[in-house]
């Protein structure tokens, strides 16, 4: 499921999502109880709107939420995420599967026309290293640039105890679908696989070719940092993943992101901005849940909707 694949931050890979990845590490499991993700409202005479940001991948047991925004789930009687969601992964899975024939497949032009003999041994490499089953490495020789990128982006993630399963939004609509709400989308899941799919081949190729260049210091320093930011979050902090957003809009071609930022957050947050105005012209109490990059950084939603005229408050 692709919102499931994406990188929440720039460096491990893209949706998912966006966005939007996060790594394990033995600090944010320690975070305390009372942690909770950074909750922002939007209202008006008739309608009240809560705004928050998921990380896509979490170790279990990780806490992310609390009193506030069990409240703001408890008032709401809609939720929106980036797609909709059932709660279950294997849902999802069935779901895309149709839609990867479609749009992963690559048999006129396998992995090994694409790439050189070096290139081929480091991606080998990065396979083994994730313990990638060898069906699912001989598979890869027939999909496009854009999937390969995102299975050796995440294998740091698995390797780490991340479990998409465990993501904010999974759980998040499992709550709210148990408390008879709708589900919203801002997004189909194939409008967010073509994001990926529709970048032109040459960039998926480079894209995954600097991907495989990244040394593993590089690797660890961004685990670091990623740690740190994901960390902040857990606990309503927003300096280390606006920190992290900010290098990719300021440097696409920088070591922070192999995949356009323009395409990947700055327009799609455009696109959900007008969806929120049309929202916020009704009525009633509605939860947002969308990769946490999305609401920080020069493009991020809530500029999208000053430019509108609509402003929102930290919960």
């Amino acid at each position: 499921m692709l919102s499931c694949l994406k990188a929440n931050f720039p460096k491990l890979g893209a949706a998912l999502a966006v966005a939007s990845i996060e790594l394990a590490a033995a600090a944010f499991l320690a975070a305390p109880a009372q942690a909770e993700v950074p909750i922002w409202v939007i209202e008006d005479a008739d309608s009240t709107i809560y705004v928050t940001g998921t990380v896509h991948m979490l170790p279990e047991g990780t806490e992310w939420h609390g009193e506030k925004l069990n409240a703001a789930l408890d008032e709401a009687t809609e939720i929106w995420l980036e797609i909709p969601m059932t709660g279950s992964m294997a849902d999802m899975q069935a779901e895309a599967a149709p839609l990867m024939m479609q749009y992963a497949l690559s048999v006129d032009a396998p992995l090994s026309s694409r790439l050189t003999a070096e290139e081929l041994e480091l991606l080998n490499a990065a396979m083994e290293r994730a313990d990638m089953p060898a069906q699912a490495r001989a598979g890869m020789e027939y999909m496009k640039p854009w999937v390969v990128l995102q299975a050796v982006g995440m294998a740091p993630l698995s390797e780490a105890g991340y479990d998409p399963e465990q993501g904010i939004d999974v759980q998040l609509v499992r709550m709210a679908i148990e408390q008879g709400d709708s589900v919203h989308g801002f997004e189909t899941l194939e409008q967010q696989i073509q994001f990926f799919a529709g970048i032109p081949d040459e960039d998926q190729e480079q894209a995954l070719r600097d991907l495989l260049r990244v040394s593993d210091e590089e690797t660890a320093e961004m685990v670091t940092l990623a740690t740190s930011a994901f960390e902040g979050w857990a606990n309503g902090e927003v300096e280390g993943m606006e920190a992290l957003f900010t290098a990719w809009a300021e440097d696409e071609d920088s070591a922070l992101s192999p995949l356009p930022y323009d395409r990947m957050v700055a327009g799609r947050n455009a696109d959900w901005a007008e969806q929120i105005e049309d929202m916020l012209a009704g009525e009633g109490v509605h939860l947002i849940a969308v990769g946490g990059g999305h609401l920080v950084g020069p493009d991020s939603l809530f500029e999208m909707l000053e430019d509108r005229g609509i402003s929102a408050s930290r919960h």
